[in-house]
Order: structure tokens, then C-alpha cells, then sequence
């Protein structure tokens, strides 16, 4: 299994979570992981755009508050 698909079946997280972690949102001594950001990959609507791909990644806040502290 690919390390990130084993890291959200053990957490619980996303896989838009994990993609977004930094080093500053793990904390090793206290076992924490701060969840600051997701990452969705939508279809890309905009046909005058000057980037021709079919989807277009999107940064976003968590879903929920309980998310944030």
C-alpha cells in the first residue's frame, strides 16, 4: 500500500489533509497533528483559462471547525 492511503487509514485524515501537512503541523512529543488546510480536485469549468488541464487542484480551509483549534 502506498504510505499516504496506510497514514489515513491509521489517522482518520483525508487524503487532501495529508497532501497539505507541513513540518510545523506534526508534533512528535505531544502526538499531534494540526490539520491547517485541504486540498480538492475539481473540474476545471473555465474553458478561457490559460491553463488547459481537465481539473484544477483547490486549496480550503477543513471542512469542519472541530478541525481547527
Amino acid at each position: 500500500m502506498k504510505p499516504a492511503f496506510v497514514f489515513a487509514l491509521i489517522t482518520g485524515m483525508r487524503l487532501g489533509e495529508i497532501w497539505t501537512l507541513k513540518g510545523k503541523d506534526v508534533n512528535l512529543e505531544n502526538k499531534i497533528i494540526t490539520i491547517r488546510n485541504s486540498v480538492r480536485r475539481i473540474k476545471n469549468r473555465n474553458e478561457q483559462s490559460e491553463i488547459k488541464t481537465k481539473t484544477v487542484l483547490i486549496l480550503k480551509e477543513p471542512k469542519t471547525e472541530n478541525s481547527v483549534e
